[in-house]
């Protein structure tokens, strides 16, 4: 069953990039968690290198979360970094900078932690 993401935001290839770092197209499901561990860290990697922005973070973040759900993986480290990733899109357009800052703390936290 092929699930539909729409990414919007994400320059193409950027998504041509990652497609092949994982060997998976994003559109599809991802029923390996080491997959989407490899492809977060390296999109929060991109993130702090100023190659991709908060948004296309957060959308790679909801990729995952959605993928990690799909295959009972949802209650994991990746699973809230990636839940935390998904909600910078929405924190940063918010007055309140602290729910951002809470949510890149979280992020960082696992890749570092995971490294």
């Amino acid at each position: 069953m092929d699930k539909q993401i729409i990414l919007r935001e994400i320059p193409q290839e950027v998504i041509d990039e990652y497609e092949v770092i994982i060997h998976t197209s994003l559109d599809k499901v991802i029923a390996d968690i080491n997959k989407l561990d490899t492809l977060f860290k390296r999109a929060v990697q991109d993130f702090n290198s100023g190659k991709i922005s908060a948004d296309d973070l957060s959308q790679i973040g909801y990729i995952v979360m959605n993928n990690l759900e799909d295959i009972n993986s949802y209650n994991t480290n990746l699973g809230t970094a990636a839940v935390a990733a998904s909600e910078l899109s929405y924190y940063a357009r918010q007055s309140d900078g602290d729910g951002y800052e809470r949510m890149l703390k979280s992020v960082l936290d696992y890749t570092s932690k995971a490294s």
